[in-house]
């Protein structure tokens, strides 16, 4: 076991250095623009019906939050609406004070 670790190890490290060697400092572009080649065809090799099943399990592991969210927003408003009633009420009750303070005053 320690020996593959071993050979694995330099292995690496005698490729790192003879990609910096040949390639220079353009080494790591190249080394990253390989991985994406890589990602990309494995990620164009997957077929469309279990991206769309892979799609519908994500909506549907987010639809609960989702719901509760509106359900949320639709109390809020709701909150928000009565507080602005309130403020109307109260800003009646406020002119009729200050009405009824002005007719004291004269």
């Amino acid at each position: 076991m320690l020996r593959w670790i071993k050979y694995s190890l330099g292995t690496a490290i005698a490729l790192f250095v003879g990609g910096f060697l040949l390639l220079g400092a353009n080494f790591t572009s190249y080394v990253r623009t390989s991985a994406r080649s890589v990602q990309e065809s494995v990620k164009d090799s997957v077929p469309l019906e279990f991206e769309l099943r892979r799609a519908r399990d994500l909506i549907e592991a987010i639809l609960p939050d989702l719901q509760s969210q509106v359900r949320v927003i639709a109390q809020e408003e709701v909150a928000i609406a009565a507080l602005q009633s309130d403020v109307i009420a109260s800003t009646d009750r406020m002119e009729v004070e200050a009405k009824t303070l002005a007719s004291l005053r004269d």
